[in-house]
């Protein structure tokens, strides 16, 4: 059973030394306001359940072109196996450092169910974010390298850069997904930039949760 009341019909308890009932405090339509002390991600995070992949110290230095091929070269991609158990939910920022020396740089999500076939390539190991332990995750991942496997299509625009000066530095591509992307078992999901950036150098990072479906 449910009781519905407002927020100034809920009383509180007393505090100590205080006379009288405290009432909770309440919004504009007298809706129960709640303060978090362990907010939801935090939550995750201190349970394990918070990954990150991220690009060397000195940037990946050479970015290649990536459109879904079955032999491309994305900026990173993740697999999540297809015996998985778990969902994998993305949140993704993505810095650009100097120099870049093209006028606009644009890039894309890219994805396809591999079923059961993992796709192949160098994979490097996501980095769990509360033990810093380079192992546990249920997931493949790759920064920067060749992925061989089923074309992908793509799924939607990433962040893009209009330069007029063709030459500049420090700026960002940053991709707040807040859970908008999931990666269901079997699933892979890329991230490329569109055409050859010229003296391009790359600090990359994604972070996902992994969650019981």
């Amino acid at each position: 059973m449910q009781i519905q009341t407002t927020g100034n019909g809920v009383l509180a308890l007393n505090k100590a030394g205080s006379s009288g009932p405290v009432y909770n405090p309440s919004g504009y339509f007298s809706e129960v306001l709640v303060s978090e002390l362990m907010p939801q991600y935090y939550g995750l995070v201190k349970a394990g359940l918070v990954w990150s992949l991220s690009t060397p110290a000195a940037g990946a230095t050479t970015l290649t072109s990536y459109s879904g091929a079955s032999a491309g070269t994305p900026l990173w991609g993740i697999y999540n196996g297809s015996a998985s158990k778990d969902i994998v939910i993305l949140q993704h920022k993505l810095t650009i450092r100097s120099p870049l020396t093209v006028a606009t740089i644009s890039s894309n999500y890219w994805s396809v169910n591999y079923g059961v076939t993992a796709p192949t390539g160098t994979a490097t190991v996501p980095k769990n974010v509360y033990t810093s332990a380079n192992s546990g995750s249920i997931a493949t991942s790759w920064i920067n390298t060749a992925i061989t496997g089923p074309t992908a299509t793509m799924l939607g625009a990433g962040p893009s850069i209009a330069n007029t000066t063709v030459s500049f530095g420090g700026p960002e591509l940053v991709d707040d997904i807040k859970g908008s992307l999931i990666i269901a078992p079997g699933g892979f999901l890329a991230f490329g930039v569109n055409g050859t950036a010229t003296g391009l150098v790359v600090d990359a990072n994604v972070l996902w949760t992994e969650v019981p479906f």
